[in-house]
């Protein structure tokens, strides 16, 4: 079973401790809430799990005897990163070619089923910039999915959405988990996610609270 398992993870900002010795197990097929007042820690642990920045302690991604390295856990790229006349095809595939700067033999393929997971296959020649905020968040879901990650990092992903969009965005989430048998770990403290969600992780000031 694909489990990533974290050991007294802790995480400093200049000697200030922002996650103090967290020690859970992710597990395949799971959507993860992670929740908390505002300086909780949500954010430092999505960016210190991405590789953003730095952390000591134990993590391992793993299934069975198969451990797998950091590349196997993303989080959407920042949108400056990109330019606001990109085509959504161009913005998806631009996530394939991170680390080869090649496409795939299945290219074609990959993203096809993630405009279509995301619901963008009637857009996908658009500029990005005339995406609704809902279709810019389902955009930023298909260039993670076409990259085929085993975990998925969100840091408040329906943040100012419509109540039918949050929906639309963290219905997709599971849907993709429950498809994938991968692991989502969504750090939100909209009250509608913990309808989509299969597991709810508490951070008080950097330490886990329940597990």
């Amino acid at each position: 079973m694909l489990q990533l398992r974290l050991s007294n993870f802790n995480v400093a900002y200049h000697d200030i401790p922002a996650i103090i010795d967290l020690s859970v197990t992710l597990t395949a097929a799971t959507v993860n809430l992670l929740t908390g007042m505002i300086g909780a820690g949500k954010t430092s642990l999505i960016r210190a799990l991405s590789g953003a920045i730095g952390h000591s302690g134990g993590m391992e991604l793993s299934e069975g005897l198969q451990t797998f390295d950091r590349n196997c856990i993303l989080q959407p790229l920042p949108r400056s990163f990109v330019s606001r006349d990109m085509s959504v095809m161009q913005f998806v595939q631009f996530g394939m070619i991170q680390n080869s700067w090649k496409l795939p033999h299945d290219a074609k393929e990959r993203i096809h089923e993630a405009l279509e997971r995301s619901k963008l296959i009637a857009v996908a020649q658009s500029p990005i910039s005339s995406l609704t905020p809902s279709q810019m968040r389902m955009l930023e879901l298909a260039q993670l999915f076409v990259q085929q990650p085993r975990v998925i990092l969100l840091d408040e992903p329906s943040t100012q959405l419509s109540s039918q969009s949050e929906n639309s965005v963290l219905t997709c989430i599971s849907k993709w988990v429950s498809d994938t048998q991968n692991i989502a770990l969504v750090a939100s403290d909209s009250s509608r996610a913990f309808a989509h969600v299969d597991r709810v992780l508490t951070l008080e000031r950097g330490r886990l609270l329940n597990a």
